[in-house]
């Protein structure tokens, strides 16, 4: 999707996600067998989905809530050096080899409060479920690391969370 915020009245965070979309090399229409070089959301829609095609392969039973998870999970900063603004790359860039290799996620895959007066104290809360799909029980340590951060504001997070493992009914 293009740059944020979103437009759904809670100001959630746009794009959930970033993948290749600058120069993409792609089939020039009309040519036959020519080539063009295209940039945008036409050109990185096609990686997303072609990504999340394969998790689905992976993990059958999964919705596409878990597995928009396991894609959110997994994304590497796209640009240390410069602009890595949430409203440009989401949660980070796609890679499809490290959600393939999770055995759990956190959903939603990113969290945002939206719009804070900082003149109107508020209490805001938002439930993020962990779920393990190894067999074992597991033990987490929860960490938030804010993209943004400003005076006043705070969050918090127990600690640690265990949670079951997967069984197979």
């Amino acid at each position: 999707t293009s740059r944020g915020p979103a437009s759904d009245g809670a100001s959630s965070f746009k794009p959930d996600l970033a993948a290749p979309g600058v120069s993409i090399v792609s089939t020039a229409v009309g040519t036959g067998t020519g080539a063009a070089n295209f940039s945008g959301t036409s050109m990185s829609a096609p990686h997303v989905a072609g990504a999340a095609a394969l998790l689905h392969q992976e993990h059958q039973n999964l919705r596409p809530g878990a597995i928009k998870a396991l894609l959110q999970n997994s994304t590497v900063n796209g640009n240390p050096s410069s602009d890595t603004s949430l409203a440009r790359l989401g949660v980070g860039v796609i890679r499809v080899d490290k959600a393939a290799a999770l055995s759990s996620y956190a959903s939603p895959g990113g969290v945002s409060f939206g719009r804070i007066n900082p003149r109107s104290p508020v209490t805001q809360s938002e439930d993020v479920t962990l779920t393990n799909m190894s067999r074992k029980e597991r033990t987490f340590s929860v960490t938030h690391v804010a993209h943004t951060t400003y005076p006043g504001v705070s969050v918090s997070c127990p600690r640690s969370v265990s949670v079951e493992g997967h069984h197979d009914r």
